[in-house]
């Protein structure tokens, strides 16, 4: 049983590296792969391989690394310098798990169940009998993120072709129609989300103002989604690269590194610099 208390949950100051987890299935990487903002690769999280297939969202709690288990219905905790996972499960509340976010302000865990068609909350403690349901009707929700200033939860339902945002008692407060949007991040008052529709791109919604500014993608299938420094980091599915841009205006920064082991699924701004490298 993995039991984690939320009490001391703070955000991660560090930065220092990207993980990127992978889309799974036959010949999968059953991993989260560890790279440097300039593509360097510099080793797996998880020091024990096989088991983690079909790996998708991870948020950071203090140095704790959360990771979606959709395969197998779990969260994976790893310290985020590499360690033996704790695998937690609570089957009456995870469902294809997808996405995963940390209010360190409220202690709360949300978790997007793709299967499920919500948004399930862990308030104070990560136990089995603690998570609830926060929204309802969410058709295969994808991404999910929380605004640090606000404890507002921004989520991506693909099928309802919309990225909503709820306040913390699960009230709609705002919906932004899209495509198809699968990633979503919120910084500095900007709500970015990814869209695989007719259009592919990255956008950055400001939610102060509503202006958008748009990130136009090569590659028909971006998801993840993170920004550092001002550099915007999409991932693109279908072309198995990372791609990064120029945050403020939108323009192309180029391509940062091509992963040749599996298609990437999504991607978290790191907490260490120290790893156990992949022999």
């Amino acid at each position: 049983l993995l039991l984690l208390s939320l009490s001391v949950f703070a955000p991660n100051v560090l930065c220092q590296n990207l993980y990127i987890t992978f889309h799974g299935g036959s010949g999968g990487y059953p991993n989260v792969g560890i790279y440097g903002f300039d593509g360097t690769y510099v080793g797996d999280l998880l020091s024990s391989e096989g088991g983690h297939d079909s790996l998708r969202g991870m948020a950071i709690a203090n140095s704790t690394v959360l990771i979606c288990s959709a395969k197998d219905n779990t969260l994976i905790a790893a310290n985020g310098c590499g360690s033996n996972p704790s695998i937690f499960s609570a089957s009456n509340a995870l469902v294809h798990p997808y996405g995963i976010a940390v209010d360190s302000t409220l202690s709360r865990i949300y978790v997007s169940n793709q299967d499920g068609n919500n948004v399930v909350v862990f308030k104070n403690t990560l136990t089995p009998g603690d998570g609830v349901v926060f929204a309802t009707g969410l058709t295969n929700p994808r991404g999910i993120a929380v605004d640090p200033t606000t404890s507002h939860v921004y989520v991506a339902s693909e099928t309802l072709q919309a990225v909503f945002g709820f306040d913390k008692n699960g009230v709609v407060v705002l919906k932004i129609p899209v495509e198809i949007p699968v990633g979503v991040y919120v910084d500095d008052g900007i709500l970015y989300y990814s869209d695989r529709g007719s259009t592919p791109a990255a956008y950055g919604y400001n939610l102060n103002n509503g202006t958008v500014t748009t990130y136009p993608s090569v590659d028909s299938h971006p998801t993840g989604i993170v920004k550092h420094n001002n550099i915007l980091y999409v991932l693109g599915q279908t072309n198995q690269v990372l791609y990064s841009y120029n945050a403020i205006t939108g323009s192309s920064l180029g391509e940062v590194v091509t992963f040749t082991q599996d298609a990437p699924e999504q991607i978290l701004i790191g907490p260490c610099t120290q790893f156990k490298t992949k022999n």
